[in-house]
């Protein structure tokens, strides 16, 4: 059996693409569990400080939903600076996410997101992925990228 690494590639992207789907809308439902979207609403601009005050959440774990929430584009920011290392790629951004996916992705798999993988504009730098669990026909992955 051939593999057709261009169409393997996209499929690639487009499952990535739904993981960090599946992070954002978790934080999301974070949010409006724990009553952040409420605090936020008609506050003005407020830090994480302020969040934490609203909410009784602990404000280091707030700073860290609040850019999760920029980087989705979902909150602006007025943090120039943080907005701008954020998103330039002459600063090399960690992103980690976990997903629960359907199935076992085989090693080659996750070899594939290791090495990078190609887009239209170029190869992706490479990516750490690893298996961290298995239960019931799902798998519990770790992916990071640097971009």
């Amino acid at each position: 059996m051939t593999i057709d690494r261009d169409l393997l590639s996209r499929y690639t992207l487009t499952t990535w693409g739904y993981k960090q789907g599946e992070m954002v809308g978790l934080m999301i439902h974070l949010g409006v569990r724990l009553g952040i979207y409420q605090a936020l609403d008609g506050a003005g601009p407020v830090t994480s400080g302020d969040l934490a005050a609203a909410t009784g959440l602990h404000e280091r774990w707030l700073r860290e939903w609040l850019r999760s929430q920029a980087a989705a584009e979902l909150l602006l920011t007025t943090d120039g600076e943080l907005a701008f290392r954020l998103s330039h790629p002459r600063y090399v951004v960690t992103k980690r996410y976990e997903a629960l996916v359907e199935g076992v992705p085989s090693e080659h798999t996750l070899a594939l997101l290791r090495d990078g993988v190609r887009l239209e504009d170029g190869q992706t730098a490479p990516a750490a992925a690893e298996l961290l669990t298995v239960e019931d026909g799902r798998a519990r992955v770790r992916i990071e990228i640097h971009e």
